[in-house]
């Protein structure tokens, strides 16, 4: 979970908005706490606090954090969405790409196989 939240750029996003809002607070562990809780608890935001503390790593922030950034990252919505969009077209092209790589390789070897199969044919 962590890994796709790193590769979808959330952190970055994050450190954008901090910037921009100047926050005291790392925002970056607000959102991946609510992010995993919501995933593995389906809990509350005070709950998910609650939870951060027991279970994932302990959160460096209170409940209050978490009351005050959600107004800002309804009105951050767009900019989110649109980054997050930019990355995962990045993603979707990296693993067409590998995709690809693998469908030709598969396709040389079969060919290969088809090859070597009517060299053997030919001289029974």
């Amino acid at each position: 979970m962590q890994d796709i939240y790193y590769k979808l750029g959330l952190n970055n996003i994050c450190k954008d908005i901090s910037d921009k809002y100047q926050f005291k607070f790392d925002l970056n562990d607000v959102l991946s706490k609510l992010i995993y809780s919501r995933i593995l608890f389906s809990a509350s935001k005070l709950k998910t606090l609650k939870l951060s503390k027991k279970i994932l790593e302990q959160p460096n922030f209170d409940y209050q954090n978490i009351e005050s950034v959600l107004p800002i990252l309804c009105k951050e919505n767009d900019f989110i969405q649109s980054q997050l969009y930019q990355k995962v077209e990045t993603i979707e092209f990296f693993i067409m790409i590998k995709l690809i790589s693998s469908l030709k390789l598969s396709m040389k070897i079969i060919l290969e196989n088809m090859a070597n199969q009517k060299k053997i044919d030919l001289t029974l």
